[in-house]
């Protein structure tokens, strides 16, 4: 974009976890408040409260995958995570995309819903 149409606030170099704060169209000119901190959620997310014994360590932020009856269901985000309560049993608060909110409801209505935290290695050497 040339200099002279882009806004003083555009955004040069988009910061490391950087989200987007709402739905951007494509080729649009982002400015800085179009985007959000890694620990924010995406637009139009669900959050579940996911209560299991296997539950990993979580920050905020951190990338996940989540699982039920040996199935992928679909990647989320940590939104929460709270040390064991009472009861014994650990639980995290877990975004994930609208697409798949439905599914995570419905398996953890019935059954036991497993997260897995995802890397955060950019790639895998293979030794050769």
């Amino acid at each position: 974009v040339p200099a002279p149409v882009a806004p003083a606030s555009a955004v040069h170099t988009i910061p490391h976890g950087a989200r987007a704060a709402h739905a951007i169209a494509r080729g649009e000119i982002l400015v800085a408040t179009d985007l959000a901190g890694a620990a924010a959620l995406p637009a139009d997310w669900v959050v579940f409260t996911i209560a299991t014994d296997s539950l990993p360590s979580l920050a905020v932020g951190d990338q996940v995958a989540l699982f039920a009856s040996g199935s992928h269901l679909c990647d989320g985000v940590a939104a929460n995570s709270r040390p064991s309560p009472s009861s014994g049993v650990p639980s995290a608060d877990v975004a994930v995309p609208r697409t798949c909110a439905a599914m995570v409801g419905d398996q953890l209505a019935t059954h036991s819903v497993q997260v897995g935290k995802l890397s955060r290695a950019a790639s895998v050497s293979q030794a050769g």
